[in-house]
């Protein structure tokens, strides 16, 4: 009973406290996120019917649907167990339908914050940089999305994805490396010509360090697909990332460490990576901040 009057007053407060915003601004932001996604697939869909624009929908439509099905056989096979024989066509399209919606606004949130950091990415006047991490943001993005969708499929594909992720680190590290010998190369135009804030130009550093992470941590999850003993105490993905972060933060608690050779090299690579983004990395951004 007191655990119940206890969450009926703390939610109680929450939407006393939130009212407010709940109205007018959350609902405004939804309102227009809901906009902006349906946008984005507009923009996707129309235009010219060029050959490599109709493969492109083909498979954007074919990858939808196959995940629809991956998802209502993997999350609703134990409810139709449940289910009446006479209801379960209804009970599968609706399933089918909810899935849909759901997958349409998430699919359509990343298409649109995929397209926001390929804004930056695009307006980086210097093409080496610009072309290297097109490519590096490009493989991440496909192998984060096998990794949440299909954990299964992402283990057997471990040799293939250490080059894809080998290729990754060397892209960004020699963009590090570049912008640390010249920070404006990441600097990039508006549409009038003139340069972008410096604020702009510290996002395109952000978007950068979250992709060292992120290809870090796929490395990381690649090798411990290897086989079992890679790391100790058996770790999850998330595990793993919690893992790349104290590593890359060099906090290092020693709750999870490597094992094998390879893993060990990994670590070592962590580490170095990490040296160079949060000291030189870091304090050349600043520096040229101080200089603008």
């Amino acid at each position: 009973m007191i655990k119940v009057l206890i969450l009926a007053i703390t939610v109680l407060a929450i939407i006393m406290i939130s009212y407010k915003r709940i109205n007018i601004e959350i609902l405004k932001k939804s309102k227009s996120l809901i906009y902006d996604i349906n946008k984005q697939y507009i923009n996707f869909f129309k235009g010219k019917f060029s050959g490599l624009k109709i493969w492109q929908r083909i498979i954007f439509i074919i990858s939808q649907v196959f995940i629809i099905f991956a998802v209502e056989r993997r999350l609703f096979e134990e409810v139709y167990k449940y289910v009446s024989d006479n209801y379960i066509v209804a009970v599968k399209i609706y399933t089918y339908l909810i899935i849909f919606v759901i997958l349409y606004f998430i699919v359509g949130y990343i298409l649109y914050s995929t397209k926001r950091i390929y804004k930056y990415l695009y307006k980086i006047e210097d093409k080496n940089t610009k072309t290297d991490l097109l490519i590096s943001y490009f493989i991440i993005s496909m192998y984060m999305t096998i990794l949440i969708l299909f954990p299964e499929k992402f283990s057997e594909i471990y040799k293939i994805g250490l080059v894809g992720v080998s290729i990754s680190d060397i892209l960004n590290l020699k963009v590090l490396l570049r912008v640390i010998r010249s920070p404006e190369i990441i600097e990039v135009k508006i549409e009038n010509g003139s340069k972008i804030k410096f604020t702009d130009v510290s996002i395109v550093a952000i978007i950068l360090l979250i992709m060292v992470i992120f290809s870090l941590y796929l490395g990381v999850c690649f090798i411990n697909s290897v086989g079992i003993g890679v790391y100790t105490n058996s770790p999850t993905h998330y595990d793993l990332f919690y893992y790349t972060i104290i590593t890359f933060s060099t906090i290092g608690y020693g709750d999870i460490f490597p094992v094998s050779s390879v893993a060990k090299f990994m670590s070592l690579i962590i580490s170095f990576t990490s040296f160079i983004c949060l000291t030189i990395f870091v304090s050349s951004i600043l520096s040229y901040k101080n200089e603008k």
